[in-house]
C-alpha cells in the first residue's frame, strides 16, 4: 500500500522534466550512493580481509535503497516548514524515486553476477 500511495505522489510530467533538466542532480545522487556503498563494502572487505568477489557481492546486496529511503522522502515531501513550504520539492522527490528504481534494478543484477562467481 505504501508504494502505491507514494506512486500517486509522483507526477510523470515533473519526473520527465527532472530527468531532462536536472540530469546532473539525478546522476550525482544516484552515482554518489552507488560509489559510497561500494567504498563501504571495500572498506569492510579490507578490514575483515574478505575476498574481492565477496566484497562485490556485499556491495550488490547492500545497494538497493527502497522502503526507508522512500518513506523518508515521502515524509519530507508532505511535511511543511513554518513558512508553508515542503521540506523537499517535487524535483528531489522524483530524484529519490529514480534512485529507488535504479538501485532496485542494479542491486539484484550485481548480486546475481557476483554471487555466481562465488558459488562456481
Amino acid at each position: 500500500m505504501f508504494f502505491l500511495a507514494t506512486g500517486f505522489l509522483v507526477d510523470l510530467k515533473v519526473l520527465a522534466e527532472t530527468l531532462l533538466h536536472h540530469a546532473t542532480l539525478v546522476a550525482a545522487i544516484v552515482g554518489g550512493l552507488v560509489l559510497a556503498k561500494f567504498l563501504a563494502a571495500r572498506a569492510a572487505g579490507a578490514l575483515f580481509k574478505i575476498k574481492r568477489d565477496e566484497v562485490l557481492l556485499m556491495w550488490g546486496l547492500t545497494l538497493p535503497q527502497v522502503a526507508a529511503t522512500l518513506a523518508a522522502a515521502t515524509v519530507a515531501y508532505r511535511a511543511m516548514s513554518p513558512e508553508g513550504t515542503t521540506l523537499i520539492d517535487e524535483k528531489m522527490l522524483n530524484t529519490v524515486v529514480v534512485l529507488v528504481i535504479a538501485t532496485s534494478i542494479l542491486g539484484p543484477v550485481l548480486t546475481r553476477r557476483f554471487g555466481a562467481r562465488i558459488s562456481a
